[in-house]
């Protein structure tokens, strides 16, 4: 704060440079060294990652990672709150993060954006314009587009997809509102021409082939340009079927808004429905314009330069491979929700891409894979995991074989594949034997590493889990009430764990059910424990604090007991309440139950 107080009084005010000049690039560099100093700092006090933070990467939904994420959008938001757009005095008004307005001298958007350069964290960045006004959003684009040539080039194309991702993802929830100061369809066709910019800006001359060496080189950047292509307009499609609540957490930690709903009343715009729709038809043109572009005119010798080059991504397959996948992948999703079905044109290359004989040719079985793996190339198993759809019941016994190769993501994609495989299967005795498949693999974990991959699905299934057809409600009962969570008895270390492990299998099943049974036995007059507030109960706590909607486990557990059920309350109620707000369950007085004494 100092430091920048002094650098603002030797060469005026921060938030009027806009470029590099002799005169204030030192000074930038001394103000952008003391930040990442301090922000290290806080990085190993907290012990937050704060620095080269990716929150768009195949562990990105890991529950630790997640955990941090608003941590991390505190400090980021600290810099937004201070750095000079035009709307930044209505920013004030915000609820949660307005008094941060003002906190150090202001910054200008070349400086804001200089500091998020050399902190790595674009990924930030990147999230928070969808939740942030149209105002800042288009902003925050101009000059990230005018600066991102700075950026060495995986990290800038990487950057580029990201932000077209993020981009369709703003237009297609305009219609459930957003707030601008400026004109509202004037921002809305400000980000469109944004968008366009960032397509030119992939298939830009400057800056794809003014960095190849060579024609190999060349051919090598045009394929994984493809590749990243039909990867992130598949992910621009898929979030057409996404629940916009999926990613409630996210935009807890970072929306700002103009203050509360009466303040931001003139601010706030809701897009008609036909407007989007057609926003999102022309955005959907381009993009396929632009992949259309990219693989008509592939050459026969790129092929050959794809073939003999391992994906960086991977490590596994070659670059070849890997597009033709992805190609299938895209092809699949396309079909089976009847995206850009009117294009012909489109799936005639993308046909020719994969053509029968070049994809026999060209992708490894899983069996085959797996021989590798056994032969001992191990890296191979994450390709194995990657191509979950692709399982059946033998892969899963090879995973069970293999359990030391995983990481704790890939314990995270296995529950995703029981999520994906149960809407395939009719009968239960199929449910069950996939069930059973996957359980032998759960049961080798540490309870810690059980706990964390059922409470991420937890977290994201809550709603949707198919696992409840196998869950046995009576089967729960005589566990719990024969177990030592309610019970006085003496347990060892080794009973404990057991005891452990199948309540998390329990909670993975059912765990509207076995969460809401918790409180009703803390809140049943006949047992006088607070078992659930013990030491050792911690971990099943933390599953009352995950989001279910726009609000936590717990309040949807109370609101059911109370509004569904119209259960009447008894006096441990009280005490249950005094525990939960002393344990943190809840962190603030509630004030949508009213209770009756």
């Amino acid at each position: 704060m100092l430091l920048i107080l002094s650098q603002q009084e030797k060469y005026g005010q921060l938030k009027l440079l806009s470029s590099r000049t002799k005169k204030t690039s030192h000074s930038i560099d001394k103000i952008i060294t003391a930040i990442i100093k301090k922000v290290k700092i806080l990085e190993s006090n907290l012990r937050f990652k704060l620095y080269n933070i990716k929150i768009f990467t195949e562990d990105s939904c890991n529950l630790e990672i997640r955990k941090s994420i608003p941590v991390m959008a505190i400090c980021y938001n600290y810099l937004l709150l201070n750095t000079n757009f035009s709307s930044q005095h209505l920013l004030r008004k915000d609820t949660r993060f307005g008094h941060k307005v003002g906190l150090w001298p202001t910054l200008s958007l070349y400086l804001f954006i200089q500091i998020i350069w050399h902190l790595k964290c674009e990924d930030l960045l990147v999230e928070s314009l969808v939740h942030i006004p149209l105002d800042l959003c288009v902003q925050i684009l101009e000059t990230t587009i005018k600066h991102i040539n700075e950026l060495q080039f995986p990290r800038a194309r990487r950057l580029v997809f990201l932000l077209i991702y993020k981009v369709y993802y703003k237009c297609l929830w305009l219609h459930l509102g957003t707030l601008s100061e400026q004109n509202v369809m004037e921002r809305v066709h400000q980000l469109i021409t944004y968008f366009d910019k960032l397509l030119d800006f992939l298939v830009n001359p400057m800056f794809v082939t003014s960095r190849a060496s060579c024609i190999d080189e060349k051919y090598l950047q045009h394929g994984i340009l493809v590749k990243n292509m039909l990867h992130y307009i598949r992910k621009c499609m898929h979030s057409k079927i996404e629940n916009f609540w999926k990613n409630c957490n996210l935009a807890a930690s970072f929306t700002l808004t103009y203050g509360n709903f009466n303040e931001n009343t003139n601010y706030y715009h809701m897009l008609p429905v036909g407007e989007v729709k057609s926003i999102i038809t022309k955005l959907d043109q381009k993009l396929t314009n632009l992949l259309i572009n990219q693989i008509k005119h592939i050459e026969p010798s790129e092929y050959i330069v794809w073939e003999n080059t391992i994906d960086d991504e991977t490590t596994t397959i070659s670059l070849q491979q890997d597009i033709v996948m992805e190609c299938h992948y895209f092809i699949e999703f396309v079909k089976q929700n009847e995206f850009f079905v009117a294009n012909e044109e489109l799936f005639l290359y993308l046909e020719r891409l994969v053509s029968p004989r070049k994809s026999k040719e060209s992708v490894l079985t899983l069996q085959e894979l797996c021989r590798k793996i056994a032969d001992g190339r191990l890296h191979g198993m994450r390709e194995v995991i990657k191509r979950y759809k692709e399982w059946d019941l033998s892969i899963l016994d090879f995973i069970n074989e293999n359990i030391e190769l995983l990481r704790i993501y890939d314990v995270f994609v296995i529950l995703e594949y029981i999520h994906y495989i149960f809407a395939y299967l009719h009968t239960n005795a199929e449910k069950y034997r996939v069930y059973v498949s996957v359980l032998r693999i759960l049961l080798q974990l540490t309870v810690k590493d059980l706990h964390s991959v059922v409470q991420n699905y937890v977290e994201y299934h809550f709603d949707d889990n198919p696992l409840e057809s196998l869950y046995n409600e009576k089967c729960f009962t005589a566990f719990i009430e024969g177990s030592s969570f309610i019970s006085s008895c003496e347990m060892t270390d080794l009973v404990r764990t057991q005891e452990l492990r199948t309540l998390l299998i329990f909670i993975l099943l059912n765990p509207k059910d076995v969460l809401s049974k918790f409180v009703m036995y803390e809140i049943d007059i006949e047992f006088s424990n607070d078992f659930l507030f013990e030491k050792n109960m911690s971990l099943v706590r933390s599953y009352y604090t995950l989001r279910s909607g726009q609000c936590n486990v717990l309040m949807y557990i109370l609101k059911d007991m109370l509004f569904v059920q119209r259960i009447i309350l008894c006096t441990r109620f009280i005490d249950f309440m005094d525990n939960v707000l002393s344990y943190q369950v809840i962190y603030h007085a509630i004030n949508e139950i009213t209770i009756i004494e």
